[in-house]
């Protein structure tokens, strides 16, 4: 499941970078799209095997133009199991995407449940969100952030 995550979300980034200019972005147009992604526990990032870890995703859309077809994909490390990424907007997290409009804004909810090592280990995992669009972004350095989860081991 991690993986294959992991794969669709690659794959989805790889086909739409061969796909045709659509004619905003051969008009020139551009959207610099940013993302924010927030653990919502408390203090630093940590959770022990089996915990649930929730994580808020904010994709702006910081103009000039609205961004046509964008998407947010989220991925894990092994140390996690992705669960649901859940969009306030549906057409976010599905193609071919939301237009969404220079200055605003959509939110998504991403789960994932730590897992799978034994007792007194703790390992650094990783959840990444990342958003694009088929409009050209002046400025893609911040559509792609990654929050680092220390993971404690289990029972035993």
């Amino acid at each position: 499941m991690r993986r294959l995550l992991v794969t669709v979300c690659l794959t989805a980034l790889a086909l739409t970078a061969l796909l045709p200019v659509t004619a905003a972005a051969a008009q020139g147009t551009s959207a610099d799209l940013a993302l924010t992604m927030t653990w919502n526990g408390h203090g630093k990032p940590r959770a022990q095997v089996g915990q649930f870890v929730t994580y808020s995703i904010t994709v702006t859309n910081n103009g000039p133009d609205t961004a046509v077809g964008t998407q947010l994909f989220a991925s894990v490390s092994d140390q996690f199991n992705p669960i649901s990424l859940t969009c306030a907007d549906p057409a976010l997290c599905t193609e071919p995407g939301l237009d969404l409009a220079a200055g605003a804004t959509s939110t998504a909810t991403f789960v994932a449940q730590a897992c799978c090592f034994g007792k007194d280990e703790v390992r650094n995992a990783f959840a990444v969100g990342s958003v694009q669009s088929s409009t050209e972004d002046p400025n893609p350095d911040n559509n792609r952030v990654m929050v680092t989860t220390t993971i404690i081991g289990g029972r035993g």
